[in-house]
């Protein structure tokens, strides 16, 4: 396949809403190239005005969408300084190829993590400093969704656009992740809740996933960086002025106005 070409395409997508041609028109041979093609992206993007990276945010972390894309893990994708939208803000659809939104929990790191980092499952808990509600805004960037695949996929970002930050708590010595509820609600109707444990059986489960995957990419997790650990309810495509709040009981909530 023509790297440059994909590259030249998704970064377009990504500044000017123009809907990627994905119709066999792009092959990528591996996963390790896919996060090859996505680093490109990131750098360039960060150049035109996306500012650095700010945290990761986790996708495919339940078995459905993940026996969609043929795929037995969760992907990675990246959040921008300048694509961290302040909670209560309103936002133009136009902004947007087609926009969707997740309820979420995220985690904010408390020292770097590198490959010398000793975490486990045990103990990874002990590296965040604080949990808090985060409604991610996702962006179908594809010409043709139902052509694509997992690799394409992750080149793109992983559907990433945009994250909410809601409410945090910081006393994490009591707090039961599996047990959180998350709610997502359309013009203050509750249309979807189910509980954190939907995040690959445990939201831990996810940040240690990140932190591995985030390590095998030679990379470094910085101190102060979010990680939005997966989608707790569904996600909703949104193509329409609407208001949409997502909460997760005991911690808060977060919300955004879609306008015209």
């Amino acid at each position: 396949m023509n790297d440059k070409t994909l590259i030249e395409e998704i970064v377009t997508s990504r500044l000017h809403q123009i809907p990627i041609d994905n119709n066999n028109k792009f092959i990528i041979k591996s996963i390790e190239e896919a996060y090859a093609i996505q680093d490109i992206v990131n750098e360039k993007l960060t150049l035109s005005g996306f500012g650095k990276i700010e945290g990761y945010k986790i996708g495919c972390t339940n078995k459905v969408i993940q026996k969609e894309l043929s795929i037995n893990h969760p992907i990675l994708g990246v959040f921008f300084e300048n694509k961290i939208i302040k909670n209560n803000s309103s936002i133009s659809l136009n902004k947007f190829i087609q926009a969707g939104v997740e309820c979420e929990l995220y985690a904010e790191i408390g020292e770097d993590i590198t490959s010398e980092t000793l975490y486990n499952y045990k103990n990874i808990n002990e590296f965040v400093s604080h949990y808090g509600v985060s409604l991610e805004i996702v962006e179908n960037r594809f010409k043709n969704f139902s052509n694509t695949n997992a690799h394409l996929i992750i080149a793109d970002g992983s559907l990433g656009n945009s994250i909410v930050i809601g409410n945090k708590i910081v006393n994490k010595k009591n707090l039961n992740l599996n047990e959180l509820i998350g709610r997502i609600y359309l013009n203050d109707q509750e249309i979807y809740h189910n509980k954190a444990s939907s995040i690959l059986n445990n939201p831990l489960n996810a940040l240690r996933w990140c932190f591995d995957k985030v390590i095998e990419l030679n990379k470094v997790i910085k101190k102060g960086s979010k990680v939005s650990l997966g989608s707790i309810t569904p996600l909703i495509w949104i193509s329409e002025p609407t208001k949409i709040k997502a909460s997760i009981d005991n911690i808060g909530n977060c919300e955004i106005k879609f306008v015209k």
